[in-house]
């Protein structure tokens, strides 16, 4: 009876140890989850703020090559411009000429 009352009591025990066991490892496996998560969380980030900044550059390159054809485009203008003011100042000169010719 007293072997018997011990071994109840050995196998209450074990049975107790077991599910120990298990909570524990159930506990591990969660935390393990948690730390798969956060790591992914911030590689996830990191991949995010490395878009974000390659968007950037484009967009600033993109920004910079429009701010230069710009300037280039307005350059131009102000050559075509002086070109033609030199054509008119040039027109009028060689038409004042030929009406002094025409009064000598």
């Amino acid at each position: 009876m007293k072997q018997e009352a011990e071994s109840i009591r050995e196998g209450i025990f074990q049975k107790l140890a077991d599910e120990e066991e298990i909570r524990a490892a159930e506990k591990m496996f969660q935390e393990q989850l948690r730390n798969d998560l956060y790591v992914q969380e911030g590689e996830e980030a990191a991949q995010a703020k490395e878009r974000a900044e390659a968007e950037k550059r484009v967009r600033v390159r993109e920004e910079l090559q429009a701010a230069r054809e710009y300037q280039l485009r307005l350059k131009e203008e102000r050559a075509e411009e002086e070109r033609r003011m030199e054509e008119e100042f040039k027109r009028k000169l060689l038409e004042k000429f030929a009406e002094d010719d025409r009064l000598e």
